[in-house]
């Protein structure tokens, strides 16, 4: 079960290659929670198909990810061209951030579970979808992003859930300030993914413990 704390979105195709698909354990296409400042779903550009921002028009494209059950959360700024998003919008799930406010945390949790399901699903963050006060050591910034409070609010809800894979992208250390803030933000949130998967394992999608001795969750009191 991978979970990858890597350079660029360009990460993401890769790992669902080697877990997702026809081939795979999965036999077809899973479920994606994406987090992201930018839809990273743009075709071939600058001569080549692999590039930073198409992890999410390639997963469509080779079956890797699921469209029906696919949500993508967070965008915000200015984009390179005015259609960006609109392949986005066309076959996922969009929740840009002015959305994620007008909604509120508790409806947004209830939409993207309802949108997912108990089907296999991964979870792809990049830390651009958080305010730079949070995580200022990014490759592509963006002002006036989610706060942690929001970002763990919804995470926190969203127990349950069939993870079968996570990654964090986007994270450059040599950015980050004396005191390592987006560091420790990387590590509070790697928690959360290994808390989600764990939760899972022990209690199953409808939250409740297998056995008596088994925790109810896995992480920080």
């Amino acid at each position: 079960m991978p979970i990858t704390v890597g350079g660029d979105h360009s990460i993401t195709t890769p790992i669902l290659r080697a877990i997702a698909g026809e081939r795979s354990r999965h036999a077809g296409p899973i479920g994606m929670i994406h987090f992201d400042a930018h839809c990273d779903a743009l075709p071939e550009a600058g001569g080549t198909k692999h590039h930073a921002g198409a992890a999410f028009f390639i997963g469509a494209e080779e079956g890797l990810i699921d469209p029906s059950r696919t949500l993508q959360i967070g965008f915000h700024g200015p984009v390179g061209y005015l259609g960006q998003d609109d392949w986005s919008k066309a076959h996922y799930t969009v929740i840009t951030l002015a959305d994620f406010l007008a909604m509120g945390v508790d409806r947004v949790a209830a939409e993207v579970c309802r949108i997912i399901g108990s089907g296999p699903t991964y979870l792809s963050v990049d830390l651009d979808v958080l305010d730079l006060a949070y995580a200022p050591a990014v490759a592509d910034p963006e002002v006036d992003g989610m706060t942690t409070r929001e970002f763990f609010g919804l995470l926190n809800r969203l127990h349950g859930l069939d993870i079968v894979g996570a990654d964090i992208a986007c994270f450059c250390p040599p950015l980050d300030t004396p005191g390592q803030i987006t560091a420790l933000t990387v590590s509070e949130l790697l928690l959360h993914m290994v808390s989600h998967v764990a939760n899972y394992r022990v209690n199953g999608p409808d939250g409740h413990s297998r056995t008596a001795a088994a925790p109810a969750t896995v992480g920080r009191a």
